[in-house]
């Protein structure tokens, strides 16, 4: 099974370790059974090329660090350009490499826009990390997204609650999924009481 995750960063945030926590897991724990590999756009997962996972590249272009990130309208103008430079790339990518499962985790839009205006056999599912800001935009992209998302996870009960209150989403398509780093502490943690 051939599972992709999508999260082009333009900082560094704890996502990026969800991420390779979650794809690593996936390989090694997953019997042979998995093929996984995280999407560099445009080279934010150059520094991690040393994990054991495998990275498919859309571009040799210049990495995020050279874009103007802060700010609310900065960090826009970088989205925005990560849309329109990878837009064709994603499409052609998902339907030229099948994978069964895309895993959306940061800059959920172009995915979220490709899923609703084309069809493709890749199941998406999004990865909700924290709270999100549902303002109108995401609220109307999340909810016409929904009827074709295979389905939406979260790593707390909180956000889970919260996301189930707005009823922009069947309730049942909603999960919880810890982070694997959450899980390792425990598993650390039982075996030493035992």
């Amino acid at each position: 099974m051939k599972v992709f995750y999508w999260s082009p960063h333009t900082s560094h945030v704890a996502t990026i370790r969800a991420v390779l926590n979650s794809a690593i897991s996936l390989n090694k724990y997953g019997n042979n059974k998995y093929d996984v590999s995280i999407i560099n756009a445009n080279g934010e997962w150059d520094n991690f090329k040393s994990e054991k996972i495998n990275f498919i590249n859309l571009s040799n272009s210049i990495y995020f660090d050279t874009f103007p990130i802060n700010g609310f309208i900065r960090s826009r103008i970088s989205y925005l350009y990560i849309f329109i430079r990878y837009f064709f790339s994603l499409k052609k990518l998902i339907k030229h490499e099948k994978p069964d499962y895309l895993i959306i985790h940061l800059i959920t839009s172009l995915p979220l826009i490709l899923l609703i205006l084309f069809n493709f056999k890749t199941r998406f599912i999004l990865r909700v990390s924290g709270l999100p800001k549902l303002n109108f935009a995401r609220k109307w992209l999340w909810k016409i997204a929904s009827k074709k998302l295979h389905l939406i996870t979260t790593p707390t009960k909180t956000t889970l609650d919260y996301l189930k209150n707005f009823n922009l989403i069947d309730k049942k398509n909603i999960v919880l999924l810890t982070d694997p780093v959450f899980r390792i502490r425990e598993i650390v943690n039982l075996k030493k009481e035992n």
